[in-house]
């Protein structure tokens, strides 16, 4: 007697599309269910690149950095044409040795934990699986079940050793931390699009800000600018007219900085 043991359900059938039964997971009898589900949407954002800086030389970075001939560069020049000409010597440096990541739109991340290994071996059960499906002969399940069981514990082993690593760098790079409670939280909180004035959407997350912004300031109370209190002229017994920067002192608040906070605006990292 033939039983029906999964279903995919849906209120219309042209939707589901190239249906596939593969292996299934874990030590579970019941075979996964693979398949297309065909709809339209508003695609606003597409997969951002980001700078991979734990893959990033910084020996080289550095001795690129101390080469540069820093002196001659700033000679003559003000704080606003020296910072200028140091912000774009480290975007050069940051476009050379660090390395992107470049995603898909719409492509899932794979787990942090995930290895080589695990990758290969996840690979040889799927390909067992269907070589079972193919022949429905009893040795290429066999073979099948040790690739699954191997996959398995060598799945758990990279997960075990990935969650030791995380939880050893707690509180020297929490960011290592954080990244990886937030890849296992389900709800993700995000900023829906927003109505604008003329009706229509937002479609990026300046749009929202600017909506936000205006919405926030119209509910400030306007103040009348010929209604300004007039300042008092005062007498300072001592002024700031002489102050000391040197190397030392800007080294040493540097070396304070905590490099495990998030980059600002600017996009600098510490």
């Amino acid at each position: 007697m033939c039983r029906t043991l999964d279903l995919v359900i849906t209120k219309d059938e042209s939707n589901i599309d190239n249906i596939n039964i593969d292996a299934p997971l874990g030590l579970s009898d019941h075979a996964t269910i693979t398949f297309d589900f065909l709809y339209s949407f508003n695609e606003y954002e597409t997969g951002k690149s980001k700078y991979k800086y734990s893959k990033c030389d910084f020996e080289i970075f550095s001795e690129d950095f101390s080469n540069f001939d820093w002196d001659s560069s700033f000679e003559d020049k003000d704080i606003s044409e020296m910072w200028k000409i140091f912000s774009e010597k480290y975007k050069k440096c940051v476009e050379t040795y660090v390395p992107k990541t470049n995603p898909k739109p719409g492509c899932q991340p794979k787990p942090l934990w995930l290895t080589f290994d695990c990758l290969s071996n996840i690979k040889r059960k799927q390909k067992a699986w269907s070589r079972y499906l193919a022949t429905r002969r009893a040795v290429d399940f066999d073979f099948y079940k040790v690739a699954r069981n191997r996959a398995n514990e060598n799945v758990r082993k990279a997960k075990k050793e990935y969650e030791k690593l995380v939880a050893s760098k707690a509180k020297t790079e929490p960011k290592h931390f954080w990244t990886y409670v937030k890849s296992k939280v389900k709800s993700k909180s995000a900023v829906s699009n927003l109505m604008k004035p003329n009706g229509n959407l937002t479609t990026s997350d300046k749009e929202k800000a600017t909506v936000l912004n205006d919405f926030f300031t119209s509910v400030f109370t306007a103040e009348n600018p010929n209604n300004i209190p007039n300042i008092e002229d005062r007498n300072f017994e001592s002024s700031l007219d002489h102050f000391v920067i040197n190397q030392d002192t800007v080294e040493k608040y540097l070396l304070l900085l905590n490099g495990s906070k998030s980059m600002g605006p600017d996009n600098y990292v510490i």
